[in-house]
């Protein structure tokens, strides 16, 4: 299976889980897919749709973004963390 067919199936994942399942279910599969693909910015939409769909205005700060604010800082992590595991080199 090729890496765009990978993506493909955890972004239809990720959204079907977005949408029937548990939300730390969801916020796994985009910090895995944010490790196994390169600039996996799916999860800052994933994020973005989740905060518009069930988000919540009035917590850390007023914002009603949580999700998105967490899947860039995921993202940010992950590719700055990317070239210093070993699994990565």
């Amino acid at each position: 299976m090729t890496r765009a067919a990978s993506r493909i199936i955890l972004d239809g994942f990720i959204l079907a889980s977005l949408l029937y399942l548990p939300w730390w279910i969801t916020a796994l599969a985009a910090a895995a897919g944010c490790f196994l693909f390169e600039s996996f910015f799916e999860a800052v939409a994933f994020g973005f749709i989740a905060d518009c769909l069930y988000g919540v205005p009035g917590r850390f700060g007023g914002t009603t973004f949580e999700g998105t604010l967490a899947a860039s800082v995921i993202l940010g992590l992950s590719l700055y963390l990317r070239p210093h595991l070993r699994y990565y080199k």
